[in-house]
């Protein structure tokens, strides 16, 4: 019995280790839509030349209307995808404009979670905004909302983003010298 208890606390040590990254990291690690995580604006545009630069709320970002079909899911040909960037201008997030929200909410929930797992919070403060975020897998990280608008109209998004390890920085670089 000793000798089991012993393979037995060994193999709780040794297991989270032999664990490698999950689904969510393996997809879209890399990056997504034939761009790498980290790219400039510049780069992002050479991959997608018919898209338009922009900012919103103080984050610089590149849309191009894109009607592909996304998991399972058909879009329109003036649907966005945007492209956003963080303060050092590096590509960190994604996010993917769907139509029909009420209709495609539920739909997207089960295909997210059938290919990615149900390890996910759901969670509003307001009903009729609902949002979903799944567990980050190794920095990375998928989000769907429903951002409400007009007479039963709004947006429907899933966001795919990255954490980025830090650039160097100083104190004069950041103004505090």
């Amino acid at each position: 019995m000793k000798r089991f208890s012993k393979f037995l606390l060994i193999a709780i040590f040794i297991y989270p280790l032999s664990v490698d990254a999950g689904q969510i990291k393996k997809v879209f690690g890399d990056g997504i839509f034939d761009v790498k995580w980290g790219y400039t604006i510049d780069q992002v545009e050479e991959a997608h030349p018919e898209g338009k630069r922009g900012e919103s709320f103080g984050y610089q970002n590149y849309i191009i209307k894109d009607g592909r079909t996304i998991l399972g899911v058909e879009r329109k040909s003036n649907n966005p995808i945007a492209f956003y960037f963080d303060s050092n201008g590096r590509l960190n997030s994604v996010q993917i404009d769907f139509p029909n929200p009420f209709k495609n909410f539920g739909v997207l929930v089960n295909k997210i979670d059938t290919n990615f797992g149900k390890d996910h919070v759901a969670y509003s403060e307001n009903p009729k905004t609902p949002e979903v975020h799944w567990k980050p897998d190794e920095g990375v990280d998928l989000h769907l909302y429903h951002v409400s608008g007009f007479i039963g109209s709004g947006r429907l998004i899933f966001m795919v983003g990255v954490k980025l390890e830090p650039e160097s920085i100083d104190k004069k670089k950041l103004g505090f010298e």
